[in-house]
């Protein structure tokens, strides 16, 4: 999350919105997301949206404007593919899995940025309804399994709120930060005119100078 000057907006990624506004649990759960993390393998992945067919429209990107106590943020994505068929358009969010997960429903997460998608191309092209999808690839058994929901723009506008307003502090945090903390800062006199005893020696650590 960073403030643009150019813009005069908060932005941040639906990722970085989701794994914020989505944690819960006690101190002894695992972080968001944690548990079997999907793997980071491009090349599978970019073959899958290749092969999914002509109806198949990958990575599109997606970003949604709204104001917050005055303050303009700016949410985006890319999503992982659109299938435009039969009229209602279906988001997709591809995960490559493995045996373990390939059985377990999509976490809070997944779906977090899936409805993000979905609310944003309603948006965007005036929907009242959108069908999502997650699907997964088995990388053990090369399977595919698909999990399909139903959102209206109603439903899917009242979950992106209600994760807006839990972020709503950290935006005030880095509008302030931009515009009055950094700002003020610049014009700061170190007030002493050498270093300090063990001052050097820190800074030194901090920009790995010395062990």
């Amino acid at each position: 999350m960073k403030y643009n000057r150019e813009s005069c907006s908060v932005e941040m990624s639906a990722l970085e919105l989701c794994k914020i506004a989505l944690r819960h649990g006690d101190l002894g759960a695992l972080p968001l997301g944690a548990g079997e993390a999907p793997l980071d393998d491009k090349e599978l992945f970019y073959r899958l949206q290749a092969e999914a067919g002509a109806y198949y429209n990958t990575d599109t990107e997606l970003f949604n404007t709204v104001s917050i106590s005055g303050i303009y943020l700016s949410v985006s994505l890319k999503a992982d593919g659109v299938i435009r068929k039969n009229g209602v358009p279906t988001v997709d969010k591809i995960r490559c899995v493995r045996a373990k997960s390939f059985y377990q429903r999509p976490d809070e997460l997944t779906l977090g940025l899936l409805r993000c998608a979905a609310y944003f191309l309603c948006v965007k092209e005036g929907l009242d309804a959108i069908d999502g999808r997650v699907s997964y690839y088995n990388t053990e058994t090369k399977k595919l399994k698909y999990f399909k929901y139903k959102f209206s723009r109603i439903e899917l506008k009242a979950f992106y709120e209600a994760m807006l307003k839990r972020i709503e502090y950290r935006v005030k945090i880095a509008y302030d930060r931009a515009n009055a903390v950094l700002e003020s800062a610049q014009n700061a006199v170190f007030p002493y005119t050498e270093l300090r005893e063990g001052q050097e020696t820190m800074v030194r650590e901090c920009y790995g100078v010395i062990k």
